[in-house]
Formats: C-alpha cells, structure tokens, sequence
C-alpha cells in the first residue's frame, strides 16, 4: 500500500521560519510514499527556494505543480525556467507540467497541470474583480517597465493604472491571455490522460484551478457569476468530462486548491474532485491517500 500525502495552497512564504519548521514536523509525523502539492506554494522570488528546503526536509518525491501566487512579482517564462532548472538538478522534485504520467502503484497512475482561470463560468463581461493576479504577475501588469539593474517599476502613476485595469480592452486583453494558459493545460490533458487511463485503472489529476462549477466555492457555497469567471476553469473540465465518458470502466480524481474552500463533487459515476481549504499562514495537509 502507498500513501499519499496531498498539500494545497500552503504559501510558504507567509510563515516565519519557526512556522516553517512546525510544518515540516507536522508532515514527517505522518509517514508518506510521496508528497503532491497542488500549488501556491510561495512566490516568484522564494518558490524555488522553499521547494529545495523541501527536498531537503524530506526523503520521498515531490509531485507539484504551480498556482497563481508562485508566479508573483515575476515573469512566467522567468519562473518556468527557474523551476525547470530546480527539477533538471533534482532526483525527486516533480512539476507535473513537464512529465508525462507518473506510476504511482501497478493500477494507479498521476498526471497534473498548473491550469488557469479561463473566464468562461460565470459573466466575465460584467464581472467588476480585479484579482491581485492582475497587477502582481507581470505578465498582466503593462506599466511594470525593468530597468538596468532588473528591479520592476511603476510608471504613470496609481490613478493611470487603476484606469487602465478597469478598462474593456484591457478586460478583454486579460482574458486572452488567461484563456491561452488554460489551453496549455486542456493541451497537456489531451496528450496524457487517455494514454494514463489506457494503463492505470485509476488516475489522479492535480492541478490548481478547480475545473468545474461545483468545486469552486467562496462563503460556503459555490462561487457567484461575479467570481467564477477567476477562479475556474471550464475549458479543463469539459476536456476531462469528454475524456471521461470514453472510459467508463476507469476512474478519474481531481485535486484542486486556488479558492480556499474545501469542496467535493461527484460530477460523472467515474470522476470525482476535490477541491482543498487553507488558510494564510496556517498550513494543513489535505488528505491522505492509501493506495
């Protein structure tokens, strides 16, 4: 039998280094085969550094993949890089955007993706949020300008951007951008679910976006049309609804973070997900999964 043990949404960066060590313990008390972390781990700048002090604490591989808080005040293609060199140099550190599926036991296997809000739930059109996602990842953010010495700036002034953000083109640039990395995840699914389930009687899909309306909560129930469109993923869930129903006698698990309230949803008789619950500085393990 192996275990599992599943972290969600533990923002590292957010506990002082006593909390970090509390953690750490926590986790070693509960012996585990593997460990799978469904993003938002810290940010930009410390994402690399946390996932090495992981490697360190513990003795067993690390599945992960990414959520939108990893890839604050920085580039994507600067952290991707950051991160694809941390798992060249590891023998036991996984981001599951660049692996094909992972063997977990003979009959169940482990594929993931960081995945991205798409805007297609809910009414984006109308919908008045502005996440911090919008000006704290730079690839959203147009007046974050790098000098020289590579520090961000912001010029124009807080009035020129708050204009900008509220604006329709730049609603509408936004979208395109969200919708085109959640396409790499719908890309990504359609490569390897099919051949993981042709294998493993039972797979697990982690990612950070919840996939479907009904694991995507806030307040204790499911998100409104003002939220949905940020912090689900509809395309995702389609692509695995599809996948599914083309493999009745297979199973499918999701684990999801990103919204920090628990949910669970049976959404086909073979396809299940959960979505995980944090809190801001207080770290949990979510689940234990004995296979």
């Amino acid at each position: 039998m192996k275990k599992i043990i599943w972290l969600s949404d533990i923002h590292l960066n957010l506990l002082p280094k006593n909390g970090i060590a509390t953690f750490v313990e926590i986790i070693k008390k509960r012996p585990s085969d593997t460990i799978w972390i469904s993003g938002d781990i810290a940010e930009a700048d410390s994402v690399v550094d946390f996932l090495s002090t992981m490697e360190s604490e513990f003795e067993q591989p690390i599945n992960f993949v990414l959520g939108n808080h990893d890839y604050y005040l920085g580039f994507f293609n600067e952290v991707r890089f950051k991160i694809r060199k941390l798992c060249s140099e590891s023998g036991r550190l996984c981001w599951l955007n660049d692996s094909d599926v992972v063997e977990v036991t003979k009959e169940v296997g482990l594929i993931g993706h960081d995945s991205w809000a798409d805007g297609r739930f809910g009414d984006y059109k109308n919908s008045d949020l502005l996440l911090n996602d919008y000006f704290m990842i730079w690839d959203f953010n147009p007046f974050v300008k790098k000098d020289v010495s590579g520090k961000q700036s912001f010029p124009g002034g807080i009035k020129n951007i708050l204009s900008h953000f509220t604006s329709t083109q730049a609603k509408q640039s936004r979208l395109l951008k969200m919708q085109a990395l959640a396409a790499e995840a719908v890309q990504h699914i359609e490569m390897h679910l099919c051949d993981s389930l042709k294998k493993y009687k039972k797979v697990f899909f982690l990612t950070h976006v919840p996939p479907f309306r009904e694991a995507c909560w806030h307040q204790d129930k499911i998100s409104d049309d003002n939220g949905l469109p940020h912090f689900s993923c509809k395309i995702v869930g389609d692509t695995l609804i599809r996948i599914m129903k083309q493999y009745p006698d297979r199973h499918l698990t999701v684990l999801c973070g990103h919204t920090h309230c628990r949910a669970e949803a049976q959404i086909l008789d073979n396809l299940k997900v959960f979505a995980a619950h944090a809190e801001y500085g207080i770290p949990e393990i979510q689940k234990i999964f004995k296979l």
